[in-house]
C-alpha cells in the first residue's frame, strides 16, 4: 500500500471549505501562487531521465561493445600480414671459438578461404545479439519514461494534497474566529474556542507533513530523471488523458504487445543468436583451408642479402579435441533452452500485465466520477452545516464531521486520478508504447 494512506487518516479530521482537484486533461502547466519555483512540464523531465540515465549509458556501451564483436568476428575472413625482422650470432659447425651474425626480414600473408560455414555462424550469432541489445535499449528507454511519469504523478498528488492541507487549515482559521466571536458575544460555549484551537494546530501539523511529502516526491522525481541538477522546480497540477485504445478488447491489446514490446523482440533475437552460437559449435571440428604466402631475405651482414618467397594452401582438421567439441555443444544447447524458456515466461506474464493494466484503468475512471460526486456532496452538505452553525441551529460537531467529510472526499479524488494516472503510464509500459 502507497504511504499516502497514513498522510491521508492525518488529514481527514481537517476541514478545507474548498478543496482543489486536477482534471484529466493537458492544460497548460501554471506554477502554484504560493510557489514561485518554474514548472517543469513531464515530457521535459521524461528528457532529461532519457538524457541523464547511467542504466541507458551502460545499454549503449555494451551495444557498441556487440558491434564491435561483429567486426572481430568478421576479421577471420580478411587475410592477415604480418612482419617480422631478427638478428642473431653464433658459430659454425666445427668453429666454436668464431661466430657469425645473421639477419632476417620476412612479410607473411594468411587468408581463411573456407571453414565451413563456422565463420558465417559465428557472424550470424553476433549480429543477432547487437540486435538483441538494441531492442534490450528499447526496453530500457521505455523503464526510465515509466519510472519518470509515476513519480511525476505523485509529485502532482503530493503538490495537490499541500493545497488540501493549506486549505483545511485557512478554514480552520476562519472556525477559530468565527468560534471567538461567538463565544466573545455569549451565544457559544467558551470550549468550542478551544477545540477550534485544537484543530487550527493539528491543521498546521498536517500542513507541515504534507509540504515535507511533496518535497520527498520531488526528490523521487528528481532521481527517476537522472539526478539534481540544482535548479528548483515544481510539477504541473494537471493529470494526462486517455490512453489510446485503453478500452479495446484485451485479446487485440494481447496482440498488439506481442508485436511491440522491446523485451519479446530482444528474447527473440537472444534465441537467434543462440541458435546460430549452436551451429558455430557443431562446425568446430570441420576442416580449414587456408592460404599462405611470405617473402624474406636473410644475409650474414658482410653479403647482400638473399630474397626468397614462398607459398602454401593447406588444410587442417582436428580429428579428436579431449571432448571439448562435444561439451562447446551441450552449452550452446542449454542456452538456447534457456532463451526459450525465459520467451515463454515473456507471454505467459503477458496477458497478465495488460489484464491487471487494463482493470486499474477501468477502477481507476469509476472511482474517479465517483470521488468528484462525493466531493459535491460532502461541499453542499459543509455549505449548509455552515450555515446551521451561524444560525445557531447546528453544533460544532456536525459543522467538523462535514468539513471532515470534505478532506476525505477531495483526498479520495485526488487518490483515484493519481491511480489512474499510473495505470495509464503503465499499460503503455506493458504495451510497449511511448508516450
Amino acid at each position: 500500500m502507497k504511504s499516502r494512506t497514513l498522510w491521508f487518516a492525518a488529514i481527514v479530521a481537517l476541514a478545507p471549505i474548498a478543496t482543489p482537484s486536477a482534471r484529466a486533461d493537458d492544460a497548460p502547466a501554471q506554477a502554484s501562487p504560493a510557489d514561485p519555483r518554474p514548472v517543469l512540464a513531464l515530457d521535459a523531465a521524461i528528457a532529461r531521465g532519457l538524457a541523464a540515465s547511467p542504466g541507458l549509458r551502460s545499454q549503449r556501451a555494451r551495444n557498441d561493445a556487440s558491434a564491435a564483436r561483429i567486426d572481430e568476428t568478421s576479421a577471420a575472413r580478411r587475410p592477415s600480414l604480418s612482419a617480422g625482422a631478427s638478428v642473431s650470432t653464433g658459430n659454425k659447425v666445427g668453429t666454436f671459438a668464431s661466430a657469425a651474425a645473421t639477419a632476417r626480414a620476412s612479410v607473411n600473408a594468411s587468408w581463411l578461404l573456407y571453414d565451413f560455414g563456422q565463420t558465417s555462424a559465428s557472424i550470424d550469432a553476433a549480429r543477432a545479439t547487437a540486435q538483441a541489445g538494441d531492442a534490450t535499449l528499447a526496453s530500457d528507454r521505455l523503464d526510465v519514461v515509466s519510472a519518470v511519469e509515476t513519480a511525476y504523478y505523485e509529485a502532482v498528488a503530493r503538490r495537490l494534497l499541500v493545497d488540501v492541507a493549506r486549505d483545511a487549515l485557512a478554514s480552520q482559521e476562519r472556525r477559530l474566529d468565527q468560534a471567538t466571536r461567538f463565544v466573545a458575544a455569549g451565544s457559544r460555549a467558551p470550549i468550542e474556542v478551544a477545540q477550534a484551537r485544537t484543530q487550527v494546530a493539528s491543521a498546521r501539523t498536517a500542513l507541515v507533513r504534507a509540504e515535507n511529502a511533496a518535497e520527498t516526491a520531488l526528490a523521487s522525481l528528481d532521481l527517476a530523471r537522472g539526478g539534481w541538477d540544482g535548479a528548483p522546480f515544481q510539477v504541473a497540477a494537471t493529470w494526462p488523458g486517455p490512453t489510446a485504445d485503453e478500452d479495446a478488447p484485451r485479446t487485440q491489446l494481447v496482440d498488439a504487445a506481442r508485436k511491440t514490446r522491446p523485451e519479446l523482440a530482444a528474447q527473440r533475437l537472444t534465441i537467434e543468436a543462440s541458435e546460430h552460437s549452436l551451429a558455430a559449435s557443431r562446425l568446430s571440428l570441420r576442416p580449414d583451408l587456408t592460404a599462405q604466402a611470405g617473402l624474406d631475405a636473410t644475409t650474414d651482414l658482410q653479403s647482400t642479402p638473399e630474397p626468397g618467397w614462398s607459398a602454401s594452401l593447406s588444410l587442417s582438421w582436428t580429428l579428436f579435441d579431449g571432448g571439448r567439441h562435444r561439451a562447446q555443444v551441450r552449452e550452446a544447447v542449454a542456452a538456447r533452452a534457456v532463451a526459450a524458456a525465459e520467451l515463454d515466461q515473456l507471454e505467459l506474464g503477458l496477458r497478465v500485465d495488460v489484464t491487471s493494466a487494463q482493470l486499474a484503468i477501468r477502477a481507476g475512471k469509476a472511482e474517479a466520477v465517483s470521488a468528484a460526486e462525493a466531493t459535491s456532496a460532502a461541499r453542499a452538505q459543509l455549505a449548509l452545516a455552515e450555515k446551521r452553525y451561524v444560525d445557531g441551529a447546528g453544533s460544532g460537531i456536525e459543522l467538523a464531521d462535514a468539513q471532515s467529510a470534505v478532506v476525505q472526499t477531495a483526498a479520495d479524488e485526488i487518490t483515484a486520478q493519481w491511480d489512474l494516472a499510473t495505470a495509464r503510464a503503465r499499460l503503455r509500459r506493458v504495451l510497449g508504447q511511448a508516450r
